[in-house]
C-alpha cells in the first residue's frame, strides 16, 4: 500500500533511537542515512523516512504504491 512515509521530527537523534528500537522486532533496519535524514525499511521496497524539522507541525509526506499509471491518484481523479 505505502511506498514511503516521510515526516519531520523535532529531535533527530532521539527519534532515530526510538524508531530503531521500537521497530527492531519487525526487522526494520537503516537503508541509508545522510544530511537529509534516515530511511528505515524491512524489505527495501517500502520505507519510513525521518528528518529534522523546525516547523510545527512538521511536514508529512505519504506516497502510495501504484501498480500502473491508471492507479495513480491525481488532482483530476479527486475532482468531482
Amino acid at each position: 500500500m505505502f511506498d514511503h512515509v516521510v515526516f519531520g521530527v523535532s529531535n533527530y537523534a532521539t527519534s532515530k533511537t526510538f524508531y530503531l528500537t521500537a521497530l527492531a522486532p519487525l526487522g526494520v533496519s537503516v537503508v541509508q542515512e545522510g544530511p537529509l535524514g534516515i530511511e528505515l525499511s524491512t524489505d527495501g521496497k517500502s520505507s519510513l523516512c525521518l528528518f529534522e524539522a523546525k516547523e510545527k507541525p512538521a511536514h508529512l509526506h505519504l506516497a502510495f504504491l501504484a501498480k500502473n499509471r491508471q492507479q495513480e491518484i491525481t488532482k483530476e481523479t479527486l475532482s468531482p
